[in-house]
């Protein structure tokens, strides 16, 4: 067979393999259209609540504890289970009422604070941002944000391992499996690594303080009878 066969029948079996198996069955994810992100905070639409957040910041920095009881509303619902409303239960739940410096609530709280807040036509205010204005493009079961400048992605789960890509505030996929991720930080490694799809088809894993789904932990705020509320801090959905 000379060369010009030869090219021809490259070409040929090329053509019946790529009929067989398009190029995204080949991909280890599905492709899909990049989905950025644009941050945004409300907070300086509002003398007043801008004024209720520095001080709830503040507490949160200071781990007051007494701050944090006089705003939780009396009906404060902190998960889907059901008996899951109330003070002393929200409390309670967070070891805020016997060890508060100790509390992993002002750890979840803290990481919220960067990612802004946000008020809806009914005046409840929600942090972070991004939980009530997510691009309807996304599920929010599925899709996580990337949160960060210059994130890096990685191809193996390992801080020495080669950078696919780097994403700054851009929406990416999760993959679930048996080697999604660890449990547990491993030794040696600054984070727990999650496993997700990009928008080119290719899988990569990314730090987990870097990756954030929109059911994540966040907190409501109303102001009732002149005073604001937390009437919710919680994660997950129902």
């Amino acid at each position: 067979m000379n060369k010009t066969l030869a090219s021809k029948f490259q070409l040929k079996l090329l053509s019946v393999v790529l009929a067989l198996f398009p190029i995204s069955a080949l991909l280890p994810c599905d492709r899909y259209d990049a989905i950025p992100f644009k941050k945004g905070d409300h907070s300086s639409k509002d003398t007043s609540f801008l004024e209720f957040k520095t001080k709830l910041e503040k507490a949160i920095q200071t781990k007051d504890v007494q701050f944090i009881a006089s705003i939780s509303d009396p009906e404060i619902s902190f998960a889907f289970e059901e008996g899951s409303m109330g003070k002393k239960k929200f409390l309670k739940s967070w070891n805020l009422d016997k060890n508060p410096k100790v509390s992993l609530f002002w750890e979840e709280f803290a990481k919220m604070i960067p990612l802004g807040y946000a008020v809806d036509n009914d005046g409840l205010w929600t942090v972070p941002y991004f939980f009530s204005n997510h691009p309807d493009t996304i599920d929010p079961y599925s899709d996580s944000l990337v949160i960060g400048e210059r994130v890096n992605i990685r191809e193996l789960p390992d801080k020495n391992a080669k950078v696919l890509t780097q994403i700054s505030w851009e929406f990416v996929k999760n993959i679930y499996d048996q080697t999604s991720g660890q449990e547990k930080k491993k030794a040696g490694e600054p984070c727990i690594w999650k496993k997700v799809c990009l928008p080119s088809g290719q899988i990569g894993y990314v730090c987990d303080q870097y990756l954030r789904s929109p059911f994540s932990y966040r907190a409501g705020f109303l102001k009732k009878q002149n005073k604001w509320q937390m009437v919710f801090f919680t994660t997950g959905s129902d």
